[in-house]
């Protein structure tokens, strides 16, 4: 859960514990967890947590009836439950908390509400939805209809639905008379291809209530005729509520003639809306504020637009001209929106953004979005509560200043094969590289068996790092082991800046076979993302360290720090003194992610990975580093491509993979849509 503003809120539901006797059963398993799933939620105790180790199919869908439950998918593994069918939950207890993660649904939808007088927490996390046709639609509703508060986490679902009635949407939060806040991110919508009624989606606030919500790093796509993304306040209600909602690198790629970016709706209460760091793309109207048909005129609706990238659509703003004034509008860039209504402040850009294409809109080199957002607008984002991070999961700010739009620019991947004109014994040449030897280039850099497509290289099983000669980096093996002819290497150059910094072992640093990292970004913060590769320039003293490395967190003592370690088994060799490091961090997300291995995911040295990104996709460069907080990965290990599952696996070099092993795994959705081809199948270049 990420860092939240909503402090209060949150103290409040603090006092939400498991009891002290909450167990963790596992369906199917023994009893009262033989049966149906139903029948094990039935038994289960509040506080309880039910582990599906099972992907046959649901039947009959599952009621969560006034009680304290998570419902888990086991790691590994996606629980299907059968078309038609969904997951529910409703509670009028004085305290409710309830979460379902992992599951797959087909035409079904989760629906959590609270109707009580205390408070109620609701997590929806990692779970995948799909309409059978236009006419059906699937997702995600969550409402608070009592007189406490409601705390909502949606992350990283995955929705592909149609919207067949007009007031539908596929995501859905809504307040009617209490408080609702919490954050909706990561989440990825697709609407079926046809124009489709309703929202994408929609903060709904109604009957009096109070709703402050983060929305961030969701990708829209399709043409939702309300919005892609809404605020309504007062829809078929007169009582006034009141709206917050912080709008925060999200993507909206419509495509239809009536298709609608961001829409805000007022009826007699108030919005309170920012829109920062979007990037709307070919909608009929990018950003619409507006009233209610039948409002009495008393509302208002007020905030910020900044630091967007609006272009390819019929109207870019279309302000009615009473919310003219209290909407401020400025730092933006515009281009190709044939109506505004205002037109753009003075001090927004009038230009081309230079996208790759209109479907995946990553700017290109060149672009006048590329350092010329709000400055502000990070601290923005981080008092909204929401981590430094883009539309795509990795680092918010990357050059001088932050970039107008949803997407950073700036990081390269790519992959290298040491061949006979790049390859001399055991160093190998990243000639013609797109990236040179400046200040703060830190490269990142893991092997890969096959290089994702084939031919399969040979197994390359040494410690190694990098090192810089001239304007050309160079990957060398630690022990002088000659690197073969065919060896393949992802190569991760992250654009200088935040996140991105050398480390050098030293003695007030080192401690027998670890060397402590000491920096802003990383002390005292445990749950960041961490990569790591050794830097034989940036150590100054021409020390080899061949021995395997990876990273873990230490914060026995109070004062927490990430630590580089030499894991040989069966204990870690000593670390020496000038041993330099590359290391990468940024908030973990779910392009930069923790993997652990289980059960369902190891067979012998093979730890099979899922995800939406990678799945079927050979060409994705991913980099990985180990976390050697679980059972050390001792020997060396590749990453390599199932053709037959296609999926990435992780292979654990001549030994088998333990089930608690963990991985840093990143993965860079630019350079998946740039080697599938994806950019210009639309026809754009």
């Amino acid at each position: 859960m990420y860092r939240s503003r909503f402090s209060c809120a949150f103290a409040a539901l603090a006092l939400i514990a498991a009891p002290s006797g909450a167990a963790v059963l596992e369906w199917p398993g023994a009893a009262p967890c033989n049966g149906t799933l139903q029948a094990c939620v039935d038994s289960a105790a509040s506080g309880d947590t039910i582990v599906v180790v099972s992907e046959a199919t649901i039947s009959g869908g599952v009621d969560i009836d006034s009680k304290n439950l998570t419902l888990r998918a086991a790691p590994g593994l996606r629980p299907v439950l059968a078309t038609g069918t969904g997951i529910s939950a409703s509670s009028t207890d004085v305290e409710n908390l309830v979460a379902v993660e992992g599951f797959a649904l087909r035409d079904g939808r989760i629906n959590l509400n609270y109707s009580g007088v205390g408070n109620a927490h609701f997590t929806v996390r990692n779970n995948t939805f799909d309409s059978s046709s236009h006419e059906t639609s699937t997702g995600i509703s969550i409402q608070n209809a009592g007189t406490g508060t409601t705390i909502t986490e949606v992350e990283n679902n995955r929705i592909t639905t149609g919207t067949p009635v007009l007031n539908s949407a596929a995501l859905r939060l809504r307040a009617n008379g209490g408080t609702l806040a919490g954050q909706v991110v990561h989440n990825r919508l697709e609407g079926l291809p046809a124009d489709t009624s309703g929202w994408g989606i929609m903060l709904d606030g109604v009957g009096g209530s109070v709703m402050d919500v983060a929305l961030g790093f969701n990708e829209v796509r399709g043409n939702f005729s309300r919005s892609a993304i809404g605020v309504s306040e007062g829809l078929f209600s007169s009582t006034p509520s009141q709206l917050k909602a912080h709008v925060y690198s999200n993507v909206m790629v419509c495509g239809g003639e009536f298709a609608r970016g961001i829409g805000s709706t007022i009826n007699s209460g108030n919005i309170n809306i920012d829109v920062i760091n979007n990037t709307i793309v070919s909608c009929s109207t990018a950003l619409g504020y507006a009233r209610w048909s039948g409002s009495p005129g008393s509302g208002g609706i007020e905030g910020l637009i900044r630091s967007n990238v609006v272009a390819f659509n019929q109207r870019g703003m279309f302000l009615n001209p009473e919310f003219i004034a209290t909407i401020e509008e400025s730092e933006n860039l515009f281009w190709a929106n044939p109506f505004n209504q205002p037109g753009p402040d003075a001090s927004s850009i009038t230009a081309d953004p230079l996208f790759l294409s209109p479907q995946h809109p990553f700017l290109r080199a060149g672009s006048p979005a590329i350092n010329s957002g709000y400055p502000f607008s990070p601290l923005m984002q981080d008092n909204a509560g929401l981590p430094q991070l883009d539309a795509a999961g990795l680092r918010r700010v990357r050059g001088s200043q932050v970039d107008m739009g949803a997407y950073e620019y700036g990081d390269t991947s790519l992959l290298h094969t040491a061949d006979t004109t790049n390859t001399l014994g055991h160093i190998t040449h990243i000639l013609g590289a797109p990236f040179g030897g400046g200040t703060g280039v830190r490269l990142q850099v893991t092997p890969s068996y096959d290089g994702g497509f084939g031919p399969e290289g040979p197994l390359y099983s040494h410690p190694f790092g990098v090192y810089l000669a001239g304007e050309v980096w160079r990957i060398f093996s630690q022990d002088f082991a000659h690197i073969p002819v065919g060896a393949h290497f992802n190569i991760f150059a992250p654009e200088p800046g935040n996140g991105v910094f050398s480390h050098v072992s030293n003695t007030g640093n080192v401690s027998g076979w670890n060397t402590r990292i000491d920096h802003p970004m990383l002390d005292n913060q445990p749950d960041k993302f961490v990569l790591v590769t050794q830097n034989w320039t940036v150590g100054g003293a021409n020390v080899y360290n061949a021995h395997p490395v990876g990273v873990f967190y230490d914060g026995i003592e109070g004062a927490g720090h990430w630590l580089v370690a030499n894991i040989d088994q069966p204990i870690g060799e000593s670390m020496q003194m000038d041993v330099g490091f590359n290391i990468y961090t940024q908030p973990r997300s779910p392009n930069a992610f923790l993997a652990e291995a289980s059960p369902a995911t190891v067979t012998g040295q093979v730890l099979t990975l899922t995800h939406p990104l990678l799945d079927g996709t050979p060409c994705a460069q991913l980099q990985v580093t180990r976390n050697a907080t679980g059972t050390r990965i001792s020997e060396h290990f590749d990453v390599r491509y199932d053709d037959t599952r296609q999926r990435w696996t992780i292979l654990h070099h001549d030994a088998p993979m333990p089930v608690d092993a963990r991985f840093f795994v990143l993965v860079d959705p630019h350079q998946i849509a740039f080697c599938r081809g994806d950019l210009f199948r639309d026809g754009f270049e």
